[in-house]
């Protein structure tokens, strides 16, 4: 791996753009390798204290500690994310898709979206809850 600028990302950087962050409808961030988790987590903590959206695209599959998913919004994994994020194994379909949301729901997010490939999204939240086909 050859980091890029997202390397060189700190919390300060999110203090500096602080007014821009409050001004937004939501952010969207995602985990990549090169950001560093501290960022991620600050950003996290930020946008709740803002009162601002968080949508959380965890990728790449990896597991995640409960006090960022309590900061999370809107998560959004795919497959082999899902798994990762619950300690699972196999293909997801629509029936297992709502295991892994409700799972993962518990643990803080609001709302749950997982891409499940040619199957659609699994969509999980307090208004909806269902399998959108592609």
């Amino acid at each position: 791996m050859v980091p890029g600028a997202n390397g060189a990302l700190r919390p300060r950087d999110i203090d500096d753009a602080s007014a821009l962050l409050a001004s937004a409808a939501m952010i969207l961030t995602q985990l990549e390798l090169e950001t560093p988790f501290d960022t991620i987590e600050y950003l996290a903590q930020q946008a709740q204290g803002l009162r601002v959206p968080l949508i959380l695209d965890p990728a790449p599959a990896r597991s995640l500690p409960a006090r960022l998913l309590r900061l999370v919004t809107d998560l959004t994994p795919n497959e082999s994310e899902s798994m990762a994020l619950c300690n699972g194994s196999g293909k997801l379909n629509p029936s297992t898709a709502a295991e892994q949301a409700r799972m993962l729901r518990d643990r803080g997010p609001r709302n749950m979206i997982v891409k499940m490939g040619s199957q659609g999204v699994y969509v999980s939240g307090d208004n909806f809850e269902g399998l959108v086909p592609e």
